[in-house]
């Protein structure tokens, strides 16, 4: 059996704790066995739940209106193109050693880069990144403003602060950002907001619980799924959106040609009525000419 599970891409060999096989089950190796079940999970759930070209090309898309927004500073801060894709001195991709070492969950990361970058929010991994909440919050506030509004979010978090430490260059604002239960409630309360906003996406799982992401390191396998289902359906929310969006302007260029060539027939017919309007009267003074001679 697991020899047919690796003829069909379940990775048996690169895992923690050395190889699967047969007898790790028989013998009751937890973390092979827990090893195998998720790596199984990843190649028939999440590989079919993503299709990698339609996330490619929606990465492609949020990176040109990210771009574009920068050239017409339309964006709260200009940054260089390398915050999209991490920055230095942080872990910017997932472990090579990690569960989900493959092109799939490394386009998911840069999807999640590319979006969190609208609001100046990095993400550098699925374990860390994710643990106060905001980054889960503000993929769904993208692609569903109505079900998570941005001023549901919380950006003071203790990762936010963390990082605010880390470079040198950024003052604090206030010594609120100092106080470690008002982190604490903050991303308590965004993982509230995330919950209230995932009633409005069913068919996303939500197994995402607050204590096993708040103060700890979150497992990078139970977000990756997570993210995964998520992604799914706000890309595709993405494109109906956009195909909804295309309509509009074909339908508006549509009426607009429609009104355009309705006025030039107007036009053309009060010069025609304008003309002979003319004529009728050039004729009318000739004739009264002639009768006063």
């Amino acid at each position: 059996m697991l020899a047919q599970l690796q003829e069909e891409g379940v990775k048996l060999d690169h895992v923690p704790g050395g190889p699967i096989v047969s007898r790790s089950v028989v013998d009751g190796n937890q973390n092979l066995t827990l090893s195998l079940l998720w790596n199984i999970i990843f190649q028939y759930a999440i590989n079919k739940i993503l299709a990698i070209d339609q996330l490619r090309a929606e990465v492609t898309i949020l990176k040109e209106i990210l771009s574009r927004r920068k050239q017409l500073k339309l964006s709260v801060e200009e940054k260089d193109d390398d915050f999209v894709l991490g920055l230095p001195g942080r872990r910017v991709s997932v472990d090579e050693r990690g569960f989900f070492n493959s092109e799939v969950v490394t386009t998911l990361l840069d999807w999640c880069k590319v979006v969190c970058s609208y609001y100046d929010v990095p993400v550098d991994n699925f374990t860390v990144s994710f643990s106060d909440g905001r980054v889960l919050c503000l993929l769904v506030h993208h692609y569903h403003p109505e079900l998570l509004p941005l001023s549901r979010v919380r950006m003071q978090t203790s990762l936010s602060h963390q990082l605010m430490e880390m470079d040198a260059s950024r003052d604090f604002l206030s010594d609120s950002r100092l106080d470690p239960e008002l982190h604490r409630e903050n991303e308590k309360e965004n993982f509230r907001a995330l919950s209230e906003a995932m009633k409005g996406l069913n068919e996303v799982p939500y197994m995402i619980t607050p204590s096993d992401m708040i103060g700890t390191i979150p497992d990078e396998k139970i977000v990756i799924t997570f993210v995964s289902y998520l992604c799914a359906a706000l890309v595709d929310i993405s494109q109906d959106f956009r195909a909804a969006q295309k309509i509009q302007r074909a339908w508006r260029r549509h009426k607009f040609l429609e009104r355009h060539e309705e006025m030039r027939e107007r036009r053309r017919a009060v010069i025609r009525v304008q003309a002979l309007a003319r004529a009728l009267l050039g004729r009318r003074q000739l004739e009264v000419m002639k009768l006063n001679r």
